[in-house]
């Protein structure tokens, strides 16, 4: 009779944990940046890529040198100068008058264009009158 007592308890224990345990929808995951270190040569594009993107909402893309990269309102970064940039990237909503979340930040290497053309030398005599 003991027995039976403490397997019908612990069977009634796990019933309740089950019933309690809750199955609600889990929260959408946020948006984020597919990479954060970018490294480009001065001249060349490149664009950033976002994780998770979402259809209802804007995303805003900054940079804080101008001098030294520039970025278009679709994440095309555009090395002007050697030097670092940061990029900054917000994700607002389309309709509401909501503030902009941070989604991320790009840090921009961008290094100097390298030539492979080679210096040539004219070393040949020079005729003498």
């Amino acid at each position: 009779m003991k027995k039976c007592t403490k397997v019908l308890t612990v069977g009634m224990l796990v019933l309740s944990m089950l019933a309690c345990t809750s199955y609600g929808v889990s929260a959408a995951p946020k948006a984020k940046l597919a990479k954060k270190k970018l490294s480009i040569t001065v001249g060349s594009k490149k664009s950033i890529k976002i994780k998770n993107k979402k259809k209802n909402m804007k995303y805003i893309f900054s940079t804080n040198k101008k001098k030294v990269a520039s970025v278009t309102k679709k994440g095309v970064v555009k090395a002007k100068k050697k030097g670092k940039a940061v990029i900054t990237v917000k994700e607002k909503n389309k309709k509401g008058k909501s503030k902009a979340r941070l989604v991320g930040k790009v840090k921009v290497k961008v290094t100097a264009m390298i030539t492979n053309n080679p210096i040539i030398i004219d070393v040949t005599p020079q005729p003498t009158n």
